[in-house]
Order: structure tokens, then sequence, then C-alpha cells
């Protein structure tokens, strides 16, 4: 009957070969992937643990680093008379997260702003309130493998103490869950939160409202989230000044688009070299 609807069986002779004749099915079932894909799917794990961290400094010595795995199968495309279906293997690599953080600089963001990316199943690849323990932590060994993956909704805090309004509340306890939904739908969009942060090693919390644009990251299962606080980039600074010997005066503008503010900053060094000769020049003749 296996044979007749193009499946595979084998004989179990003890609890030992079970293992061994596993491996000879999943061969079997990556037959449809060989035949009639030709886009073969690229896998992206869990965040985890692993080697340490490249960080310099004292701080960073016993600290391991956040990383996930990409691996995609590796099939048999060699032209044979009869055709073949075989799975040669996996290829794989590890890639660190703070590789990731880097494509997404924070200076970009502003003061109070972050970005995070969670996967499809609404666990966080990286957050700035996503701290894992370290190897010398006192409940390391009580951790289970995979502690370092938190869910959106434990590491985003809303806002549930501070509002005496019980349908606002609901209303903002919902919202968090919506977004992660849609985030994990790979839809694009934008939605309101009042969250709660910590400042001061966590000292100290405040209540603030940010506004949250997200969207998918095209081939990945991963949706990337952009946080910013409310009213970011309404405000415009204009500033003019005539840096010396030149012909023409700058301007300086922020440009405000899409509710991001993009500060354009020049720092005249000429001005100040010039400044500072001509004050050792005042000294000198006072002397």
């Amino acid at each position: 009957m296996a044979c007749t609807n193009k499946g595979y069986f084998v004989q179990i002779n003890s609890l030992e070969d079970a293992r061994e004749k596993v491996i000879e099915y999943a061969l079997v079932m990556a037959r449809p992937m060989v035949m009639y894909q030709q886009d073969h799917p690229i896998h992206w794990s869990p965040v985890f643990m692993a080697g340490m961290s490249s960080g310099l400094g004292q701080e960073n010595n016993n600290k391991r680093r956040l990383v996930t795995t990409v691996s995609t199968p590796v099939f048999d495309r060699r032209n044979y008379s009869i055709r073949v279906a075989n799975i040669l293997g996996v290829v794989g690599t590890d890639v660190p997260i703070e590789e990731i953080q880097k494509m997404i600089p924070q200076y970009k963001l502003g003061v109070n702003g972050y970005s995070f990316i969670i996967d499809n199943n609404g666990r966080v690849l990286y957050h700035p309130d996503l701290r894992p323990l370290s190897d010398n932590g006192q409940y390391i060994d009580q951790l289970k493998p995979k502690y370092s993956s938190g869910d959106i909704t434990e590491i985003e805090l809303p806002d549930t103490e501070f509002q005496d309004d019980p349908d606002l509340l609901e209303e903002n306890k919902n919202l968090l869950h919506d977004m992660r939904y849609e985030m994990i739908q790979q839809h694009r969009g934008e939605t309101e939160l009042r969250v709660l942060t910590h400042f001061d090693s966590m000292k100290r919390v405040a209540s603030r409202t940010l506004k949250y644009f997200y969207g998918p990251i095209e081939g990945t299962p991963f949706a990337l989230a952009l946080a910013l606080p409310d009213k970011y980039g309404s405000h415009e600074l204009v500033s003019h000044q005539e840096i010396r010997h030149s012909r023409s005066n700058v301007l300086l503008f922020v440009n405000v688009h899409d509710r991001r503010i993009v500060a354009v900053m020049l720092i005249y060094v000429s001005t100040y070299m010039q400044s500072t000769k001509e004050s050792r020049a005042t000294r000198l003749d006072i002397t």
C-alpha cells in the first residue's frame, strides 16, 4: 500500500532501529520538494545563546551573544535517465544578532526610538529590553535551553496601572495583541500604544505613548517594527549661520516626512579652528 501511494515502508526489528529508519523516511518526504519546486525554503531558527561576544572590554568578556541559524536543504540536481529526487544534506550558518542590528542604525531612530524584530511565532529576535542572563547567572542551570526567546507580549508592557477607564485599559491591551498578529501575518501597518518604560537601571518607570510602524522582511519569516515617541518629527528647527572664508551662507534644515525627523547637523571645524587660532594669538601678545 505504501508503494502504491508513492510512500515508503521499513521493518523495525528493535527499538534501536527506529532512529535510523526515521532518517530514511525524511528523505522520502523531501522528494516533492526536489521534483516540483524551484525555490526551496530557507529556515531561520529562533534566537539562542552561542559563542562569546565580540565586544571589547572587561564587561563583555564573559557574556555569550545571541545568534540565529539560517539553513537550507541541498538536493541532487544531476541529470539521470530515470529522474530521482534525493536530498544530499543541509547547509547552514550562524548569524549573530548584533550583525542584524547594525543594519538599523540607532542614530537614525532618535534618542527615544528603537526597533525590534519578531518571527512568525511572535518570538523576539532582538529587542532593547531582551536581556538574557549571562553564564555566571545564579539561575543559569535552571533555565530552559530556549530561555532567550521571549514573546513580544512579554517584553512590550502596555500601561495597565495608570488608566482609570476600564474600556481604555482593555483596548490598550488588545492593541498589542493585534499588532503581534499583524506582524506574524506579514502585514504592514501602524498603531499607537501607551506602554511602560524603565530607566535608571530599572529603578524608575514611566508611562509614554509610542507609535509603531511595522512590516515584513522579504524572504524571511521575520517582521520589523519601529517604535517612535508620540508627536516625533512634528517640530522643525531652522538655523542660519555664516561660515568664515565662504562665499555663501549655509542653512541648517530638518526634513519632516512620515512623522520621522531627519536632522542634518554640520560642525564648522574651520570656524572653531579660526577662533582658537585668534585666542592663542591674543595670549601670545599679552605675554
